[in-house]
């Protein structure tokens, strides 16, 4: 099931080798590559560069966003204050293994923090005076671009886990919610994984979680097109809330 719900979301890309969803791949793979060099200047701006790009790409820059009104550099404040404090080095590291436990979200919450404050403390509304609201669509695309670390909990996203019964806040109770089904699922994403490290790019265990529930809540919104498939994602849905929901009673004492 894992592996035709990621084959489906692949397929895209792979029919058009400019689309849209390759700007994740090219936003990553510069940061996981540059992000001990972001000191020297060119590499710096590059940077900016490219997680712009990439948002656009996800729809988060649109006519109803502030940062539609700034040019790139406006990320700069991310990668200097965020990117570049040395305590967040951990989080390109982890999953270089290719493996995702608890340890791999560590100070993720205070991560999603400061990421935020990357942008509310330079930025207002169009008011001038409120500070810039940065949503868990915002923060957590920003969070999948660079680190890839976090699923990008926008619309589509938020279906899927509803499906599932999984948190749709994006803080570290939602994400180890995501661990969890990663790791009780891992040999089906394992073989996703493999099968499109063919497309030159390494996903990481979360970066395959957010396909898998991307194109979930997708398909919810396209019922006659998928309907055979969703009757199977509805039965394994069925069958991991089942699962889940045993495995967090607790049995009375006799």
């Amino acid at each position: 099931m894992i592996t035709e719900i990621l084959s489906k979301y692949q397929s895209l890309s792979r029919k058009d080798q400019h689309h849209r969803f390759k700007s994740w791949e090219h936003c990553y793979k510069f940061f996981l590559n540059n992000y001990k060099y972001l000191k020297k200047a060119d590499v710096f701006d590059h940077g900016c560069l490219h997680l712009g790009f990439y948002l656009v790409s996800c729809g988060l820059i649109d006519r109803n966003s502030v940062l539609l009104q700034k040019d790139y550099k406006v990320h700069g404040y991310f990668l200097a204050n965020v990117v570049m404090n040395s305590e967040n080095n951990a989080f390109f590291e982890e999953h270089e293994n290719g493996l995702l436990d608890y340890r791999s979200i560590v100070g993720i919450d205070n991560l999603i923090a400061d990421t935020r404050k990357a942008y509310q403390d330079h930025f207002f509304e169009m008011d001038g005076q409120s500070p810039i609201h940065v949503s868990d669509a915002l923060a957590s695309s920003i969070l999948m671009g660079v680190y890839g670390n976090t699923p990008a909990y926008n619309r589509y996203l938020k279906k899927g886990l509803n499906l599932f019964d999984i948190r749709t806040q994006f803080n570290e109770f939602s994400i180890k919610e995501l661990v969890d089904f990663y790791n009780q699922n891992m040999d089906d994403f394992h073989i996703g994984g493999k099968l499109f490290s063919n497309d030159g790019v390494k996903f990481t265990p979360m970066k395959l979680v957010d396909m898998f529930f991307w194109q979930i809540g997708y398909m919810m919104d396209q019922p006659e097109m998928y309907q055979e498939d969703m009757a199977a994602v509805n039965l394994f849905a069925e069958q991991w809330k089942s699962a889940k929901k045993k495995s967090n009673s607790v049995a009375l004492p006799v």
